[in-house]
């Protein structure tokens, strides 16, 4: 985990790489405030994160997705998603089945909490014992390509949202979203999936987020999806269409930056 001050080299850079903090491609950083990553972080490309915090903590992101919600730094999002505002994702697990879910049971060191109070010391050889789905520092999830996330959703850290998923809006979602299903409700639950299954399948196998497929011009924006399919793969096989190749800003690179001086 790094934390790294906003300067003119840093907000310079993200202009360069067009990763955008504010709407109709402006800046919307602020020198002086902070930006906090984790050791994996990068993001492409014409990415947008809008919310509303002076300092921010920044997840990995795929080009052509935005955020208006604030992401954990542990938290993956792939390209061409669209999170809305005010989702969050919950904090760690407790254990159901000890004689008490308090995390008192638990080594405070494995915790990462200094308590008021030592177990330990004040005991007479209670031994805390670790919990292996007690995640306190393991607060991220991974959203796969194309996925929509609707405003106030409630994400259960360390699930999977499949490429091509939308989550409703209000929804708590505590479980995996399979690729291409609409979920929604408290608790979340599977609708229908947004296509036939054997389109889905295809679209997967496709991954139509890898390519230029806007540089085509039989390609419309309302392409019937399995026309989409076709044409796109028939250009595929034929190497008549180009991959994608954004740039990319890492976390080794921003940490370089950061300690750059301004003259």
């Amino acid at each position: 985990m790094h934390t790294i001050k906003i300067t003119p080299v840093i907000r310079a850079h993200f202009k360069i790489q067009e990763i955008f903090f504010s709407v109709y491609r402006q800046e919307g950083l602020a020198d002086g405030h902070y930006l906090t990553i984790d050791d994996s972080f990068f993001m492409e490309s014409n990415c947008l994160y809008t919310v509303d915090s002076f300092d921010k903590t920044l997840p990995t992101m795929g080009m052509y997705s935005y955020s208006a919600s604030m992401l954990s730094s542990k938290t993956t999002v792939g390209r061409y998603c669209s999170i809305a505002p005010n989702v969050r994702i919950m904090s760690a697990q407790h254990p159901l089945i000890r004689f008490t879910t308090s995390p008192v049971t638990i080594p405070e060191e494995i915790i990462g909490q200094s308590w008021d109070f030592d177990i330990k010391a004040q005991s007479g050889g209670f031994t805390q014992i670790p919990f292996n789905q007690h995640k306190f520092n393991e607060t991220g999830i991974i959203v796969g390509n194309d996925v929509w996330i609707g405003q106030d959703v409630l994400l259960k850290s360390g699930i999977c949202v499949g490429t091509g998923s939308v989550i409703a809006a209000g929804s708590v979602v505590t479980k995996d979203v399979p690729p291409y299903a609409i979920v929604g409700g408290v608790p979340a639950k599977v609708i229908r999936y947004r296509f036939k299954e054997d389109i889905c399948r295809r679209l997967l196998k496709l991954k139509w987020w890898e390519y230029l497929f806007w540089n085509c011009s039989a390609i419309s924006g309302n392409e019937p999806v399995d026309s989409f399919i076709d044409k796109l793969s028939a250009w595929i096989d034929q190497e008549a269409i180009e991959a994608i190749r954004p740039k990319r800003l890492t976390a080794a690179e921003f940490i370089r930056l950061s300690s750059e001086v301004v003259e």
